[in-house]
């Protein structure tokens, strides 16, 4: 195991004075700042209550509470997965650590240096008893995967405590295995478990949403709007649930900002459940007012389609999912053919331009540019809105309906139903479903979003047999080069079905090449990384690097996205590979790879520059398959 593959490469990780702008290293709370937008900040609590009746700030756990600092610093600064973790991440890392340095103290181990092989596993007994009793929505695969996530990362890294003079376990926990591997042993892995919402809610709430935002309505939640700016302070200053009543404030203004709030929150649901949007990209809309050019609020962006036929509407946001810091992206929200009128317009959009003109008094007189507010009942000014306010008044809001009242919505289900209606409707809008919800790949769309749907499964099951009929059928016409172990075996059966099929109509022959495909358990599905395609995963159960070590391999129908790696993919039997179609892919790859040997030994890192090497040793192996099979990736 290569125990400094995640580590940081420089010595700020040992001990400095200050771990943000609000906290320093002795602070009984670090208060890291959260850069993704709708997210507080997060605030680290060292001083938590151990099961002794001890605090950890106490005297007595003064080596334990070093380490564990040295180990969350470390974590924060530290490129997990290409990224620094951000405050969000290292929050939920901060809570593994105290659940784990509690069952420390349960069992009278003060340092980490009194930790063994026989130690760690009492710990996973009983954090495998803990994620089955936990009722967990998430299920208990990832209850214990994040319970092992500190120990596994407290021997990566070991070195750093050793540089700060601080105890280091006697050996890697787990056997050295990763947290996914050590969860799988236990509990099947349970990807896209969060539900989608069920059609007749999500029917009912889109319904009561448009009631919200119709014309008579709106109008007079803007009356609301008006009277309450004008008479905004007089009150004292508090903010109210809507389910709160407090006989010391102005009933009449409860009652205003409860119709003012019902809207936004009606517009909300709309923009998320017709866009897909994640909940902290619609905290981060903005606007300043109205374009002149589109009549618009300057947060929407309108381009023509390529036909040039058609308007195609962008909401403007901020990404943060898949970056180190938040950056400006444009999500498409719908369409109408060009010189429509305003009636045309996608209702994302109608609820955008509602919630810019209910919002316009308090934007202007304090000078923010926030699209969507949280108001106090004082109504001085607009509070940001956030992801758990929005969590409690999409809540309220299905509260008033006696259909919708039985139903919490999370934020994520509004994506998970989005995203199934589009897949519904074409299963192959995956890739571009991949690409609206800026996902790094496209496995993480189908296995997140798609794949908990038996009806979605076969759609995608579908589309991998057309893929597979659209390869043998370009093997047997001669208009792609292909390279893989399993190439010899297709070409071979290209060419006996290009025999018996002798002269039939296109047609017949692609209905018999399907034929053939639907009865076997071979499937050729795309293999992408970083949005290139690297080669076509012609897989059949039980086989796949991706799928070592998984229990139900035999029952996998599709490849195990999740394990799925260049690295791994490269050593697999089953990929195959196209000049004319990932050549760009794998150069790309050994262009990185020759950089990043560079970079690692400029700054001594024997070890990654090892890594990368290997990497590039495999980029140029299958380079060479190419040009042997083909000139210059040119289809022969």
């Amino acid at each position: 195991m290569q125990t400094n593959q995640h580590q940081t490469q420089n010595q700020d990780c040992v001990r400095p004075i200050a771990v943000s702008n609000k906290s320093a290293w002795e602070d009984p709370k670090w208060i890291l700042e959260e850069t993704t937008p709708g997210q507080y900040p997060k605030t680290l609590d060292w001083a938590f209550e151990m099961p002794d009746g001890s605090l950890f700030t106490d005297i007595s756990w003064g080596t334990l509470l070093e380490s564990c600092r040295q180990v969350i610093w470390t974590f924060m600064n530290s490129c997990i997965g290409g990224r620094v973790s951000k405050a969000n991440t290292t929050y939920a890392f901060y809570h593994s650590m105290t659940n784990f340095v509690r069952w420390m103290c349960s069992n009278d181990y003060i340092a980490f240096n009194e930790l063994d092989d026989g130690a760690f596993r009492d710990f996973l007994d009983v954090a495998r008893v803990d994620a089955y009793r936990r009722k967990n929505k998430r299920g208990p695969f990832n209850t214990l995967r994040n319970a092992v996530a500190f120990p596994i990362k407290l021997w990566q890294f070991h070195a750093v405590l050793e540089t700060a003079g601080l105890p280091v376990p006697q050996c890697p926990p787990f056997q050295g295995r990763r947290a996914n591997e050590v969860a799988r042993e236990t509990a099947e892995r349970q990807d896209g478990t969060i539900p989608p919402i069920p059609d007749d809610v999500f029917r009912r709430a889109i319904e009561l949403s448009l009631q919200a935002t119709e014309e008579d309505i709106f109008a007079e939640a803007m009356q609301c709007a008006a009277a309450v700016f004008e008479h905004r302070g007089l009150s004292s200053k508090h903010y109210t649930k809507l389910k709160v009543v407090d006989e010391s404030l102005p009933q009449d203004r409860i009652k205003a900002i409860i119709k003012i709030n019902r809207v936004r929150d009606a517009c909300v649901i709309l923009i998320q459940a017709l866009t897909g949007m994640r909940a902290n990209e619609i905290c981060a809309i903005k606007t300043s007012g109205i374009d002149p050019t589109t009549g618009l609020p300057d947060c929407i962006v309108v381009k023509p389609s390529l036909s040039g036929l058609d308007e195609l509407f962008f909401i403007r946001s901020l990404l943060s999912k898949t970056l180190p810091t938040p950056a400006e992206n444009d999500w498409l929200v719908g369409s109408r053919p060009v010189g429509s009128g305003p009636e045309s317009l996608p209702i994302p959009v109608l609820a955008v331009c509602a919630l810019e003109r209910l919002y316009r008094p308090w934007r202007e007189a304090d000078g923010t540019n926030e699209l969507v507010l949280a108001m106090g009942v004082d109504a001085v000014s607009g509070k940001p809105y956030s992801v758990p306010i929005m969590i409690y008044a999409v809540k309220d809001f299905f509260d008033t309906d006696d259909l919708l009242a039985n139903h919490n919505p999370s934020t994520h289900q509004w994506r998970k139903t989005f995203a199934q209606y589009v897949i519904r409707s074409d299963s192959a809008m995956l890739p571009a479903l991949k690409d609206h919800f800026k996902h790094l790949s496209i496995a993480m769309t189908e296995q997140g979003y798609v794949a908990a749907d038996p009806e979605l499964l076969q759609l995608l099951d579908d589309a991998a047999v057309q893929n597979t009929v659209a390869m043998i059928g370009s093997m047997m016409s001669g208009k792609s080069r292909h390279n893989g172990p399993l190439v010899d075996e297709l070409q071979k059966t290209a060419r006996r079905l290009g025999i018996s099929l002798g002269n039939r109509s296109t047609e017949d022959r692609q209905a018999d090449v399907e034929e053939l495909v639907r009865s076997s358990s071979m499937r050729a599905w795309e293999v992408r990384f970083r949005g290139q395609p690297a080669g076509d995963c012609m897989f059949r159960p039980g086989t796949g690097k991706c799928t070592d070590g998984c229990p139900a391999k035999w029952m996998l129908r599709a490849p195990l996205w999740s394990a799925a790696r260049p690295d791994l993919c490269w050593e697999c039997k089953n990929l195959v590979v196209a000049n004319n179609m990932h050549m760009a892919f794998w150069q790309d790859r050994l262009a990185k790879q020759t950089g990043a040997i560079e970079d690692a030994e400029a700054q001594g890192d024997i070890a990654l520059a090892m890594l990368c090497r290997q990497r590039a040793a495999q980029c140029l192996a299958v380079l060479k398959k190419m040009e042997q099979s083909g000139d210059n990736g040119d289809v022969a």
